[in-house]
């Protein structure tokens, strides 16, 4: 059992979107706890097991970070993670159970952010945003014409 002291060291792993330094309940979790957001990816064992070092507590953020028997061998101390997103393909539960590590997940996503990005990504494609974007940099007005969604049917390949 991990007691609730400023000896608890806890890992916010692959924060590249700096999500975690906007979420109040971190900093209850900062009064309670030494907490560690780490934004860049890292590179090698090395700089994992420096990162994992006296760490208790690893929340990483999605998936990015292969969590196998390997790289949990480099966090002895550790004994919680708690994984966002819906993906699990990178941590090892096995072998985290052997290791005796609780590991808590958050369940699957609903699609709706994937939907809303795909319908945004289709009119940036229609109306040809990215490279509008880019000529106005260069130009008053480029003449590059879009197209519109009105009458038009999205079916999908899948």
């Amino acid at each position: 059992m991990i007691q609730a002291s400023q000896n608890i060291k806890i890992l916010v792993l692959d924060d590249y979107e700096g999500f975690a330094a906007s979420v109040p309940s971190y900093e209850k979790v900062k009064a309670r706890a030494q907490v560690v957001i780490l934004r860049t990816k890292l590179k090698n064992d090395t700089e994992l097991a420096n990162a994992l070092r006296d760490v208790q507590i690893l929340l990483p953020v999605r998936e990015r970070t292969k969590l196998g028997d390997k790289e949990l061998a480099l966090a002895p101390a550790l004994k919680f993670i708690s994984q966002t997103g819906g993906g699990i393909g990178h941590l090892d539960l096995a072998a985290a159970t052997r290791r005796k590590i609780a590991v808590c997940l958050t369940g699957r996503e609903t699609p709706v952010s994937t939907i809303e990005l795909t319908i945004g990504l289709i009119l940036a494609c229609l109306r040809r945003i990215s490279l509008v974007d880019r000529k106005m940099r260069e130009e008053v007005w480029p003449p590059i014409p879009g197209y519109l969604l009105a009458g038009k049917t999205v079916v999908s390949s899948g």
